[in-house]
């Protein structure tokens, strides 16, 4: 699960989580977890990893570097439904390869954070 939120300040929060919610469920926990970024202080569960990223998302006109890994936004049409979500994908000149999951169109990317450097690496 992903979740990105976007505070007053302009910068975004990921938080991922593994753990299995029903769509509801899920919404209203990033319901919650915006109310409280927008109010400048946010409780995050333990077992909830969260990282701060800088950058805005980039319209999907102005492509990434050309293989370069890159979070998406996507957009999913199916039977009657249209719903959009997060995974990752890169552009390959003729188009887009996504992963994760599954999508009928990409809006928008964002470069990925940087790697974890635990407290024994510089």
């Amino acid at each position: 699960m992903f979740a990105v939120l976007r505070g007053k300040s302009m910068k975004k929060v990921i938080i991922t989580a593994h753990c299995s919610m029903k769509p509801a469920q899920l919404k209203v926990l990033t319901d919650d977890l915006k109310r409280q970024w927008d109010d400048g202080f946010m409780v995050v569960p333990a077992t909830m990893k969260v990282e701060l990223v800088d950058s805005d998302w980039i319209p999907v006109e102005k492509s990434p570097p050309e293989g370069e890994i890159v979070l998406v936004w996507t957009e999913r049409e199916n039977e009657n439904t249209v719903s959009q979500t997060y995974g990752f994908g890169k552009f390959e000149g003729d188009g887009w390869v996504v992963y994760v999951t599954e999508a009928t169109r990409i809006l928008a990317w964002a470069p990925l954070p940087s790697p974890y450097k635990g407290d024994n690496q510089s």
